[in-house]
């Protein structure tokens, strides 16, 4: 056998898992063909599948140190990246670029890294170049997919997943693809992912949690209660599946069982559970009547995600309120905006529904849907992804909006009804885009605006009290009085809103959350007329009627109920405990 034929010989048994045979093989090579980089590098390759990676790493070194190769380095970031030296790791694929700026295994890894660091702009860029080298990558395809995903740029990420998956359908694609169904909304599609994952293995904790919480999400009790049977044989005693346990059964009214099963959580973990927990303990003790009890668990819950997160809240906090100053700017401007020609077609049908996190936004906007002349969309991110076009078109500063052309705007408004489209009215309901109100002004002159109104210390408390996700958006809210403070800031700026208005533009129309809970026949008929549609009977029943089968906020539970008005007035069981959290200067005289 000549040397050629060894060394190919040697290749397949190592491509055939028989490391061993091919050791002996590579151990020939390396004296009689020691010039070969590649004999080296393949036999160090070969012995860390033996576990034996420091010898491994020597070989490879001995063939750089021939013969300095972009895809040697690449292996050695591999296997450092496989035992944990990741410093190292990327430093070789650092290197493996410099040597091969195409190579797309070592684009791909420092793509990995940036997104490992939440740096997901440069993560996108590497793995972009490398699809630029190999469209098929799949880990490549898989991982922009994350980024997008874990950036917030969600409607990006479904394409890549599924092309991705058409290449390999593998488990941790399928699974992504569920966990972006439920961000986006799309608790069905992401419970019948989740149901033929679990048909073909159901012993991967991840998986069991993600299950049951989807089915609780859907309101799906029974079946509910079935799977957590299930998943709790799997895994006994597992936190996240014992926390959808507490929530079952308080949704189900069996209050004092739920709160036993919090306190044995919380007896078992200790220092270490989680504030998802304490969230879950102080609403069902809310719910007991057991107020000053309550208040400590929400206490403990905030005080751990502001513990967790602490690099990030003031940053956070400080972005937000820089950018509702800019938008303060841009609202007094409104003359910079006549001279330009906006496509107005679609405009006239579009109602932005706002206002503050825990105002009612949802409840309303539940109630609307069950009308036949409507189209709804519960937190759709169009606006938050013109807001992101035009950062990039503004260079960062959403002020110099004001001198974007009409061709830039009316690229900005098609992008929005992309995602925001169909017949009827359009109705896109999201908190979040309060403080984006001037931006609104501006795309969309012609659309109605619905403000809802909540008593500001009710609103506080019952931020305080939700276990949101952290974001920009939810920064403030983890603090009673960091929330009365972005409370003043965003009524500020919806107040000018008046004075800024063009002739055109439709004013504001008010509705008190208190008076949608009391009188809502009253109260959402004053909203239909704004909007050009009258009261149907089948709306005193939203639950019953809506065209919507699931919520996907934070408020799924309580919107899937019918209206109810235990929550106004809230703050005056906690007067005593809130005094003691809050700057009193915040509050309204």
């Amino acid at each position: 056998m000549n040397l050629q034929d060894k060394f190919d010989r040697a290749f397949t048994l190592q491509g055939q898992r028989k490391h061993e045979d091919a050791a002996a093989l590579y151990n020939d090579l390396m004296q009689e063909w020691p010039e070969n980089p590649d004999v080296w590098h393949l036999a160090g390759g070969n012995l860390c599948n033996l576990g034996r990676f420091q010898e491994g790493l020597n070989l490879i070194q001995k063939a750089i140190s021939i013969e300095e190769k972009s895809k040697y380095h690449v292996t050695i970031g591999q296997i450092l990246s496989n035992t944990q030296y990741t410093d190292q790791a990327e430093q070789s694929f650092s290197r493996a670029n410099v040597l091969d700026p195409e190579n797309p295994k070592a684009l791909f890894h420092l793509g990995f890294f940036a997104l490992l660091r939440k740096d997901f702009p440069k993560a996108a860029s590497f793995f972009q170049s490398a699809l630029k080298q190999d469209p098929n990558y799949v880990d490549a395809l898989f991982r922009l997919g994350n980024c997008y995903q874990e950036a917030g740029d969600r409607s990006r990420a479904g394409p890549l997943y599924e092309l991705a998956f058409q290449l390999a359908p593998r488990f941790d694609i399928r699974f992504s693809t569920g966990t972006l169904k439920e961000q986006l909304g799309n608790l069905d599609e992401a419970l019948q992912i989740y149901e033929s994952l679990i048909k073909e293995n159901p012993n991967i904790l991840p998986l069991q949690v993600r299950y049951v919480s989807v089915l609780e999400r859907l309101n799906k009790l029974e079946e509910c209660r079935l799977a957590l049977e299930t998943a709790s044989q799997l895994f006994p005693k597992n936190t996240s599946i014992e926390l959808v346990k507490a929530k079952t059964l308080k949704r189900s009214k069996q209050l004092v069982e739920a709160n036993d099963c919090i306190a044995q959580i919380v007896r078992r973990e200790g220092d270490q559970t989680p504030a998802s927990v304490f969230f879950e303990a102080g609403i069902i003790l809310d719910k007991l009547g057991r107020f000053e009890e309550a208040f400590a668990n929400f206490k403990i819950a905030n005080s751990k995600v502001l513990a967790d997160k602490s690099v990030q809240v003031s940053t956070l906090q400080s972005h937000l309120m820089q950018t509702i100053d800019q938008m303060e700017n841009l609202q007094f401007r409104p003359q910079l905006f006549s001279q330009h020609a906006i496509e107005q077609e679609e405009g006239g049908r579009l109602v932005f529904i706002l206002g503050f996190p825990r105002t009612g936004t949802t409840l309303i906007d539940a109630i609307l849907s069950v009308h036949p002349g409507v189209k709804t969309f519960e937190e759709s991110p169009a606006l938050e992804r013109c807001y992101r076009t035009a950062l990039e078109m503004c260079d960062g500063n959403i002020e110099n909006v004001a001198y974007l052309t009409s061709v830039d705007l009316n690229k900005l408004r098609r992008l929005y009804f992309e995602v925001v489209n169909g017949q009827g009215i359009l109705i896109d309901r999201h908190p979040f885009n309060t403080w984006k109100l001037p931006l609104i002004r501006i795309l969309f002159p012609q659309a109605k605006l619905i403000m809802t109104k909540r008593n500001e210390l009710d609103t506080a408390l019952s931020c305080y009290m939700q276990d949101f996700d952290f974001h920009q958006g939810t920064a403030h809210l983890f603090s009673v009085t960091d929330t009365l403070t972005l409370f003043k800031k965003i009524s500020a700026l919806v107040e000018n809103d008046e004075s800024c208005r063009e002739p055109n533009q439709h004013p504001i129309y008010y509705y008190r959350y208190e008076d949608l809970v009391s009188d809502t026949k009253a109260t959402v008929s004053g909203i239909l007329g704004y909007i050009g549609l009258e009261w149907m009977p089948e709306m005193s029943d939203h639950t019953a009627h809506s065209k919507r089968a699931v919520v996907s906020t934070i408020s799924y539970d309580q919107v899937a109920l019918p209206v109810y008005s235990t929550s106004a007035d809230r703050s005056k069981n906690y007067s005593q405990l809130l005094s003691a959290e809050i700057d009193h200067s915040l509050l309204s005289v």
